[in-house]
């Protein structure tokens, strides 16, 4: 393509295809090179002055094919090895805002067939297995009374209005929660919020405010909140660090904390693979609670700081300084790995038991794992279910299945 005088766009004629770039460009030159090539640059077209465009792919043509490239970062001579984008591709995840992920998802897709167009040796259609869409933070948006953008930096609130802080005078239009955007200036300088609040708390709070495909809404309350909860995970973190210290060897196993540690493992592990980011927080704050508790009983040393470290373990992709800094206070300096289940250990002693009669379900007991029928029966009749559902009854039949209910078919 190129421009006339006036800016008008024209396509290069067919006859003068391909055009070939300049040789030994100045690439120390400001912004795009190819804007100081003057020579190539400026053409004469039928006698006329044109401007060439200098742009000459697009931004997201340009990284529309980097996972090829990251397959084979080393090769020098071309783009990729077929046998090693043979044993990396596809992506097995892509995740993106809705925006880059239709655009860039677009030439992602329009490369590999490209690439594949006639070449046998090129295996692929798709360039990634999943897709998920993440959802974007937003932020309310400020307007003055000339319609310009104003940044939260730049508001005040006071008396129920929205300020200009350099000129109280001038109220402020308070406009729809949008994704936070530099044009419209509803954005958030994260260097002062790091520095006020940390960046565990930053992340906290995104993560925990609702689902990663849904929009958050920035809240200075919720940053508030995060940050707190964090102040209280450290006073926890001082209360196990001096328990472990004490030294305590106990017989007694904690099948309590053991349990706990293995559930946790398994729920945060299934949540980090279902994109459940913010049920991960609710595991942390289930975590928080079990352990305030817990802490205040005789536990062996030995085996809270194992399922401690394993517990940092979970937490880390959610707060990572924060679980770097309480293993490194410990004394933890082996390389972390994450934590496998043990389904021996997650098992409750005690189950529920629905209990039917006559095939409709009057009450569920929490009894011990592995009860045989006689016994249930017994419970069931020294229970108040047997005044209601069993006085003046004939027991003609029972269906057990072990571990899970009882149905009980009576006379009526």
């Amino acid at each position: 393509m190129a421009y006339d005088e006036k800016g008008n766009v024209v396509t290069i004629a067919k006859k003068d295809l391909p055009v070939k770039l300049p040789e030994n460009i100045n690439l120390n030159s400001k912004g795009n090179p190819l804007d100081s090539e003057k020579e190539w640059k400026n053409i004469n077209i039928n006698g006329k002055k044109y401007t060439r465009e200098t742009d000459t792919l697009d931004t997201f043509v340009c990284s529309s094919w980097y996972y090829l490239r990251f397959c084979s970062s080393d090769n020098e001579e071309y783009g990729f090895k077929q046998e090693e984008i043979d044993y990396w591709m596809p992506v097995d995840q892509y995740i993106g805002g809705v925006e880059h992920a239709i655009l860039h998802l677009l030439y992602s897709r329009f490369f590999m067939r490209a690439l594949g167009y006639k070449n046998k040796d090129f295996k692929f259609n798709e360039p990634f297995k999943g897709l998920f869409t993440q959802g974007m933070v937003c932020h309310e948006t400020y307007k003055d009374q000339d319609n310009n953008w104003l940044s939260p930096e730049e508001i005040i609130y006071s008396d129920g209005k929205y300020l200009k802080k350099n000129d109280t005078n001038i109220q402020i239009n308070v406009g729809p929660s949008e994704s936070m955007s530099k044009s419209k200036k509803n954005v958030i300088d994260p260097e002062n919020i790091i520095n006020n609040y940390g960046a565990d708390a930053v992340r906290l709070f995104i993560l925990s405010d609702s689902p990663p495909e849904k929009d958050v809404q920035w809240s200075e309350q919720g940053m508030a909140a995060s940050y707190k909860f964090l102040q209280k995970l450290w006073g926890l973190h001082n209360k196990v660090k001096e328990k472990i210290k004490i030294n305590i060897v106990s017989s007694d196993r904690n099948n309590r904390l053991e349990k706990f540690t293995n559930q946790m493992i398994k729920k945060i592990t299934n949540n980090l693979e279902n994109f459940n980011y913010n049920v991960i927080i609710a595991n942390i704050y289930e975590t928080f609670n079990f352990f305030s508790k817990e802490i205040d009983n005789e536990i062996d040393s030995k085996i809270l700081k194992d399922n401690y470290i394993k517990i940092l373990t979970l937490l880390s992709p959610a707060i990572p300084h924060y679980s770097s800094e309480c293993l490194e206070e410990l004394g933890f300096d082996m390389k972390l790995s994450w934590p496998n289940e043990d389904k021996s250990l997650m098992q409750d002693d005690n189950i529920d038991y629905v209990i039917q009669i006559n095939g409709k379900k009057r009450a569920i007991l929490n009894e011990s794992r592995g009860i045989d029928q006689d016994s249930l029966l017994n419970i069931i009749k020294s229970n108040k279910l047997s005044d209601k559902y069993l006085k003046n009854k004939v027991i003609k039949k029972i269906i057990f299945v072990e571990n899970r209910l009882i149905n009980l078919l009576v006379n009526e």
